[in-house]
């Protein structure tokens, strides 16, 4: 089992999840078959560096993020395990007004 730690980009401890060898499979699973969405990709490859006690500023040159992006996956992780993976529901975005047609365009 791996420990996934959450903490500063100094490296301090605040909560560890057990990664098991079963979420672990399935992380080198999405890392190694690629994923369609690179963000669920590049969170897949968070989570083994993170147990691997790479501070969370390396981890973040890693996968090319800042440092908050890094603990707010860590913290999803530690939260609800592997389903911090899956997209998360957002909000329909609002549309936008249609403008109306010009006289041109219906000629």
């Amino acid at each position: 089992m791996l420990v996934v730690s959450s903490g500063s980009a100094q490296g301090v401890q605040r909560q560890n999840h057990k990664l098991t060898d079963q979420e672990g499979w399935k992380l080198q699973q999405v890392v190694r078959r690629g994923s369609t969405s690179s963000v669920r990709y590049r969170w897949a490859m968070m989570l083994p560096a993170s147990a691997g006690g790479n501070t969370v500023s390396v981890i973040a040159r890693l996968v090319a993020a800042d440092d908050d992006t890094v603990l707010d996956v860590i913290h999803r992780f530690n939260k609800i395990g592997l389903t911090c993976l899956e997209p998360h529901e957002e909000p329909p975005a609002v549309a936008c007004p249609l403008r109306p047609a010009s006289a041109e365009c219906l000629r």
